[in-house]
């Protein structure tokens, strides 16, 4: 029996999101990461930043044709989802005001003015460009009610987001969970593997390709979830299942860390 077997049953679905999609990104990898989706027929998320100035995101020269390439992807089916607006991050947060792993953002804690002007432009640039966001996918996963009441100004419903097991309603928004950064087998539930690809290597590229092959079964459509799936209201399982699924990742963090430095420098 295939020793990766048990990777080959389970009830769990997974979504793939691609994050950071912009036109001066890692484009030698993730041209073979589309031959890779295409030849499967997967349909990932694209979390398109409008008008990068982030400068760790400055890996290649610019590709005049980006906007042409998302209008292709979004012919394909993909899913295109509004990645902020610079991909900037002016706002760092004390532990009692955020939800998520990061401590920073690109929009949670700006006044309602600015985070308006920045949702504004950013949609201005996708429309300019023949793009409708289908859905809102944070930086660093932050945001905040001032972020929601503007989305609800725009129309802008769905939210890439949340430490669930299942999609939920909440504040008249659906939300999708993201809960994973790459593949991992689990027994039910769905669950949305963020990928960073501006970071890989060719090596990292054929674990891709390897875990394609053990998972692709399982991998469903984000629209497919969005339009044809039964989504309930936020409930109190949700509610017990995001915090101990947030602190839960914030704890093997924190020992992941300590252990590192151990390994660097040695017990103290």
């Amino acid at each position: 029996m295939d020793k990766n077997y048990k990777y080959m049953i389970t009830k769990a679905k997974y979504i793939l999101r691609f994050d950071d999609i912009c036109p001066t990104m890692n484009w030698k990898i993730w041209d073979k990461i589309e031959e890779i989706l295409n030849e499967h027929k997967i349909k990932p998320v694209m979390a398109v930043i409008p008008d990068v100035k982030d400068e760790k995101l400055f890996m290649e020269p610019p590709k005049n044709d980006f906007w042409d390439r998302v209008k292709k992807w979004q012919e394909m089916g993909w899913t295109i989802g509004l990645h902020g607006y610079q991909h900037k991050f002016e706002i760092f947060l004390t532990k009692k005001n955020f939800k998520t792993l990061c401590n920073y953002s690109e929009f949670a804690g700006l006044p309602y003015d600015i985070q308006k002007y920045k949702i504004q432009e950013a949609i201005k640039i996708f429309e300019y460009n023949g793009i409708k966001p289908y859905c809102w996918i944070a930086p660093a996963s932050n945001f905040d009610q001032t972020t929601l009441k503007i989305l609800n100004e725009f129309n802008l419903k769905i939210i890439s987001f949340g430490y669930y097991l299942r999609p939920i309603k909440n504040q008249g928004f659906i939300f999708i969970p993201q809960q994973l950064w790459w593949f991992r087998w689990l027994p039910f539930g769905l669950w949305t593997i963020c990928f960073h690809h501006n970071t890989w290597d060719e090596k990292t590229l054929k674990k891709f390709e390897k875990d394609i092959l053990k998972f692709k079964n399982y991998i469903v459509d984000f629209k497919e979830v969005v339009e044809r799936w039964n989504i309930e209201n936020k409930n109190l399982t949700d509610k017990i299942f995001y915090f101990l699924f947030l602190n839960l990742i914030r704890i093997y963090g924190r020992t992941k860390r300590f252990f590192l430095k151990i390994k660097n420098e040695g017990p103290i």
